[in-house]
């Protein structure tokens, strides 16, 4: 008799598919896990250096920090900028830091003329030069002007020239954007008032002038005395020997 309840021979058995938490769990490799079952938390990634950046290092999910700080050597441009600057500071009388922004080239070139015509240079330089050319020339108070972005107009016969020259420029471009602010006279730190004070006194061309003028005066007026004392002698002469044949 055939047995209807023992496996058929001839046919494969279908495997049985396990379902929902029958399948197994994968082991964990050694050394993970996580803070429930071992107590630690897993150990962060170690963060590279970034390819292009040297000395950077890059950490996941933040900013880039810079590991040492980039030397900065200085450039034969820049070397000869500063030996420029130390032989200019080494001669000014005064020295008036302005700021130029938004000023167009052909009102600096105008600037700079009547500059020129005062004995005056007017010089746009980095901050960091002109405090390292400070200290080299032994005239550290030039280091004070260097604020902000500013031109350097420095002078060398005497300070009121420049200082007319400026504030006559300003005068004349009443909506000009140069703004006058800290200055050397004569190795003392000024402000602006200063210099507006001074730009009110003669310059040294205008007292030689000036004083030439008086001399000429004087020498004619004593000239002129002279030569009425000597008309005065010669008249009182001519009578004297009128009077002597008279009485004769």
């Amino acid at each position: 008799m055939l047995d209807v309840h023992g496996p058929i021979r001839g046919r494969r058995q279908r495997p049985r598919v396990p379902h929902g938490d029958e399948w197994p769990r994968p082991a964990a490799r050694r050394g993970e896990g996580t803070r429930a079952t071992t107590g630690r938390a897993p150990r962060s990634r170690v963060p590279r250096p970034h390819p292009g950046g040297a000395g950077r290092v890059l950490f996941p999910g933040g900013d880039s920090t810079t590991s040492e700080k980039e030397e900065r050597v200085p450039t034969p441009r820049k070397e000869a900028q500063v030996a420029e600057l130390v032989e200019v500071l080494g001669r000014a009388e005064i020295a008036i830091s302005a700021r130029y922004q938004g000023v167009s080239m052909a009102k600096q070139n105008e600037l700079r003329r009547k500059l020129r015509d005062a004995g005056a240079e007017m010089h746009v330089v980095k901050n960091t030069l002109l405090r390292i050319a400070a200290e080299q020339s032994g005239r550290p108070q030039f280091a004070d002007l260097a604020e902000g972005p500013t031109a350097v107009i420095v002078g060398f016969d005497e300070p009121v020239g420049p200082s007319k020259a400026l504030v006559a420029y300003l005068r004349e471009n009443a909506d000009s954007k140069v703004k006058i602010g800290k200055a050397v006279v004569d190795g003392v730190l000024v402000d602006e008032a200063y210099i507006r004070d001074l730009a009110t006194l003669p310059t040294k061309e205008e007292l030689v002038a000036k004083l030439a003028g008086n001399l000429v005066g004087k020498i004619a007026e004593f000239s002129g005395l002279l030569v009425a004392t000597q008309r005065k002698f010669v008249g009182l002469v001519e009578a004297r020997a009128k009077q002597l044949e008279e009485a004769g």
